[in-house]
């Protein structure tokens, strides 16, 4: 079996316990039910990055994600080329958590 390098992101959700005094139980769970079905969401697609010579690579970026208490985990393969869509993923997700006011008041 050929060891494969990964890539693995871990987000842990600051100010949950403040988050939880303010808003209570039915506040957390309706915030992180909106943020667990977009982190669910995000499984891969086509990812086409330019290449050092000039060119364009197309593939097709494979994410792996879980989440557990305030934490989400995300992870693929590493890759170069791959690199910053995964990275831009991430990105994304803390955004979507901060336009959808899903983190601390």
């Amino acid at each position: 079996m050929k060891d494969e390098l990964q890539v693995i992101c871990l987000l842990d959700v600051l100010g949950f316990k403040n988050l939880f005094k303010s808003i209570g139980l039915d506040g957390i769970k309706d915030r992180y039910t909106k943020l667990i079905e977009y982190v669910r969401q995000q499984t891969g697609g086509i990812d086409i990055v330019p290449t050092p010579g000039g060119h364009v690579a197309v593939g097709w970026l494979v994410i792996g994600n879980a989440y557990f208490s305030d934490t989400l985990l995300f992870w693929t393969k590493y890759s170069k080329i791959s690199l910053p869509s995964f990275t831009q993923l991430i990105s994304e997700t803390i955004c979507y958590g901060l336009e959808h006011d899903l983190f601390e008041e």
